[in-house]
């Protein structure tokens, strides 16, 4: 190592100055067995506290038989000149006013891997050398992926750091112990503020591919204790060329670009206990917000960009060490692990963060077979216990010749994820109990979709969809107690309706299409076990609509817990009421008016002939006073409808173990005891 220190006229003492110092770290750098570095001068400033330090370079070789199993690294670091302003050393800390980097500084990274293969390089010399008669090696080192950056005019102000690296071997040090190191000494380190002008980032990876980057203008305000109030970069240019990305399977070059970038309260402590370092209380919050704006990208046929992006309130709640960490150690000791194992931590890592918001707003791409766009896309509340809500609103995507979906809003929210064990319990299964299956459905409270289209021109399709809402509620043992559907608006042309006798029906009365509004209602009231369906709507617009009411009482929670066993759960359970009604049929009448006038009859008399032809449907309820009554409402209904209801009311809960009796035995007998009615209204 060169050490040269040039002369001043204010002469400095070299042990206490800056001159002094520097010296000191690279030799103290220079004591590690992986590490060498070297200098070309330091220079004393015009006070004992300010120095320069110029031709600068700092090598690590990390062996690959102590922390990169993927083969050997070096780490190289130079620079032409690096100005401290201020600086001093205090005990373990050192302080400095202000370092410029007035040029740059570079970092280069570069793996060596074992070639098996061997090369040709490697095969003996054909002659009688000493060199010819050493054994060909198993393996020659080849260069794998290689990393360059170079930072342009760098400044910082206010620095404070630790005096010394952790003195830890990475040969005998146990790797989470040496990441604590790391953490904590990364805590000590504070700077008011820091800024590069400008910074560029090549690398290059066998097999895998190429990328390089340009940032501009970036800065750090207010580091302390981990923490860094605001990082900001106005923008970022980069280019990706992946192998095997191509539409001939070769490299594709992606080009993105970006800024500015703005994150605030960002605080690194909250990963220390993933590593087994002790959690602080009230310091989870590993990112407040973060913003990246004007973000545009391209690849092979394809371009878009992105208004803006926003992420906020990511969070460590599970302050606790990682299983997936000590796996990765055992493997790479070369102690079994599964791959099973791997993916269950690797689910639990996942289940140590939470997210409180990413937000992503107008995005637009364009393609040579089609485009989309999207006006915002939401995740919120998202964690390893589930899912706060998932939205996209204003979506639109059209494919040549495929066809277009658009709506306004879809989402879903109230997610609640299987526990982790459930679904493992799952693995290797060929037939799960209904209990294991159970465990492992998530549970989902609410459904929303608005105003959907879709458009298929070769399956000749084309719907529309006004509201689709599916809210849950209530859950016992993930089966929910309360449910509520809406549907508005479905739309579906006639012609594609597959049910060939009712598209017929309807195209004889000139209808194209079908306007559908349906809804429902079903809730278990704990308290008085009734089960009820208060709500099960059909409507067909300007064609009429039925509803559907239903009680059961007596119903026991194991229909949720057990519903395996629901035929038994039902078995004990009572009929209290139930109510059918359809109201203003107009597809009734212009069934009617439809069918008299192609078979030359009145109207009447196709009603009474269709009255009498469901009396001969009836089986063992003809002849009842309840089957009379029934076809007295369907005439009075069919002639002038308004509404037809037939309501079964008892005047005492009956059991459905008696009323499965009668259907056995007397079914003549059921309308009775259920206190079946029938009336029909005629409009006016």
């Amino acid at each position: 190592m060169s050490f040269v220190v040039a002369g001043s006229a204010q002469a400095q003492d070299a042990g206490s100055g800056a001159t002094g110092i520097i010296g000191k770290w690279f030799d103290k750098l220079n004591s590690y067995d992986m590490v060498s570095t070297s200098y070309g001068s330091i220079e004393p400033g015009d006070s004992l506290r300010n120095a320069t330090v110029k031709d600068g370079v700092i090598t690590i070789e990390l062996p690959a038989d102590q922390a990169f199993k993927a083969g050997d690294v070096t780490l190289r670091f130079s620079f032409d000149a690096i100005d401290f302003t201020g600086l001093t050393q205090t005990g373990d800390e050192i302080m400095a006013d202000r370092i410029a980097v007035p040029g740059s500084f570079d970092v280069d990274m570069t793996f060596k891997t074992k070639n098996e293969a061997g090369s040709a390089a490697s095969e003996p010399k054909p002659d009688d050398s000493a060199s010819a008669m050493q054994e060909t090696p198993d393996s020659v080192t080849a260069v794998g992926g290689q990393f360059h950056a170079s930072y342009q005019d760098i400044l910082i102000e206010g620095l404070a750091a630790p005096r010394a690296l952790p003195g830890l071997d990475l040969a005998k040090t146990d790797p989470m112990a040496f990441a604590r190191a790391i953490f904590d000494t990364t805590r000590k380190v504070a700077i008011k503020r820091a800024f590069i002008t400008s910074a560029t980032a090549t690398s290059t990876t066998p097999d895998v591919g190429s990328s390089s980057a340009t940032y501009e203008n970036m800065s750090l305000i207010g580091m302390a204790d981990g923490r860094i109030a605001e990082e900001y970069l106005d923008e970022i240019r980069s280019t990706e060329t992946p192998i095997g990305t191509g539409p001939d399977g070769g490299a594709q070059k992606i080009e993105v670009k970006a800024g500015p970038i703005i994150a605030r309260g960002v605080d690194l402590v909250p990963l220390a206990p993933l590593f087994g370092a002790p959690a602080e209380t009230g310091r989870t919050v590993l990112l407040d917000r973060e913003e990246i704006l004007n973000l545009e990208f391209s690849g092979d046929g394809a371009k878009g960009e992105i208004g803006g992006m926003m992420l906020e309130n990511i969070t460590v709640p599970k302050q606790e060490p990682l299983r997936l960490f000590s796996l990765l150690e055992k493997q790479g000791k070369g102690e079994p692990v599964s791959e099973d194992e791997l993916g269950i931590a690797a689910l639990e890592a996942f289940g140590a963060f939470s997210l409180g918001r990413l937000e992503v707003n107008d995005l637009d791409v364009s393609a040579d077979q089609g485009k989309a766009s999207l006006r915002r896309f939401l995740v919120r509340d998202l964690s390893g216990l589930g899912l706060g809500e998932f939205a996209l609103d204003d979506f639109s995507i059209s494919v040549q010749d495929e066809g277009q979906i658009e709506f306004d809003h879809a989402g879903i929210s109230g997610i609640e994820f299987p526990p982790i064990a459930a679904l493992t319990a799952l693995e290797g299964v060929d037939n799960p109990t209904p209990q294991q299956i159970q465990a492992a459905l998530p549970i989902l409270r609410s459904v929303l979709v608005s105003s959907l289209g879709v458009t298929i021109p070769a399956e000749n399709v084309s719907l529309g969809l006004d509201l689709f809402e599916l809210t849950q509620g209530g859950h016992v043992a993930k089966i929910p107690t309360r449910t509520s559907l809406i549907v508005d608006g479905l739309v579906v042309p006639t012609d594609q309706i597959t049910d060939e006798s009712v598209k017929s029906l309807l195209q004889s009365l000139n209808i194209e299409e079908l306007s559908l509004n349906e809804s429902l209602a079903v809730a278990w009231d704990a308290n008085t076990r009734d089960l009820s369906i208060r709500d099960l709507t059909i409507e067909m617009v300007d064609g009429g609509t039925a509803t559907l009411s239903l009680t059961l009482g007596n119903v026991p929670e194991t229909l949720f817990t057990n519903p395996e066993t629901a035929q038994v759960a039902l078995a004990s359970a009572t009929f209290k009421k139930a109510n059918l009604r359809v109201k203003g049929a107009e597809l009734v009448t212009a069934f009617l008016n439809e069918e008299s006038s192609k078979n030359q009859m009145s109207k009447e008399m196709l009603a009474e002939g269709l009255v009498e032809t469901l009396r001969g449907e009836l089986g063992p309820f003809a002849g009842t006073a309840f089957s009379e009554e029934f076809l007295s409402a369907l005439r009075t209904f069919l002639n002038n409808p308004d509404e037809l209801a037939v309501s079964f009311e008892p005047a005492a809960p009956v059991p459905m173990a008696e009323i499965l009796g009668l259907v056995m035995t007397s079914p003549q007998a059921l309308p009775e005891r259920l206190g079946a009615k029938a009336v029909a209204t005629s409009a006016q």
